[in-house]
């Protein structure tokens, strides 16, 4: 067989995979549908890539519908790929970083140590990275030891602690898969009863006043916002 041409050799491997009944290719739908999804919860396509062993634009093609089928290994390593941060990613959700970082604040570990520890030039910048959608692998690591090493041992601040409070930081016990851009805090496990929770069931914030419906029962404008839009879509699609 070496001295057949590369052309030959590709066709005699497809014949002999058809008569052995071997697959190599697959729908592309399910790997697009989970690529969709994956970028819904803010995750890239070059988070996705690299993860994957895949170029960006792959992962692009496939996610457009381009391309519509796979090679059956490739699927499985898209489809493999989370929204939890890997090594083989430069940049990954920062969601996990904010809420650790918030997490600690709230039991009594002041920005400045946390940021001295996690090798961050102080408390602004510490504050600026946590507003970002991505922050480096290094950095959420670093942030991820620290907390599973404090997160367990209440602090020496109590500015941090009354700070935390105001701005409605919740504290590790309060969370599952921090890293889960879909999680919601654990209200029960931090003794919070449903008529004190500052966030709706959707994860919406309460502001200071909220609305009220005609029971005085809290409403979020959002999901009445949203509510409301659905509504106008199905009048006007006429079902």
């Amino acid at each position: 067989m070496s001295g057949l041409t590369y052309r030959s050799k590709q066709t005699k491997l497809y014949k002999y995979r058809k008569a052995n009944g071997i697959q190599v290719f697959t729908d592309a739908a399910p790997v697009q549908a989970h690529i969709l999804g994956l970028r819904a919860l803010g995750v890239t396509d070059s988070m996705i890539a690299h993860v994957s062993g895949n170029d960006p634009q792959n992962i692009a093609y496939i996610a457009d519908g381009t391309t519509q089928r796979v090679w059956q290994d490739n699927a499985r390593r898209i489809l493999a790929v989370t929204h939890h941060p890997h090594p083989a990613q430069h940049f990954v959700l920062t969601i996990g970083f904010t809420r650790r970082y918030r997490a600690l604040t709230a039991i009594g570990w002041p920005s400045a140590y946390i940021a001295e520890r996690i090798g961050v030039s102080g408390k602004n910048r510490l504050n600026s990275i946590a507003a970002q959608p991505a922050v480096t692998y290094r950095t959420w690591s670093a942030m991820r030891d620290l907390y599973d090493e404090l997160s367990g041992t209440p602090g020496p601040s109590r500015r941090s602690i009354a700070d935390g409070r105001r701005h409605k930081y919740m504290p590790p016990l309060a969370w599952d898969d921090i890293d889960d851009p879909r999680a919601q805090p654990d209200w029960a496990a931090v003794g919070i009863p449903l008529t004190q929770r500052p966030m709706c069931a959707q994860g919406h914030w309460y502001p200071a006043e909220p609305a009220r419906d005609s029971r005085g029962t809290r409403m979020c404008r959002e999901c009445r916002r949203d509510a409301q839009a659905r509504r106008r879509v199905k009048l006007a699609s006429g079902r």
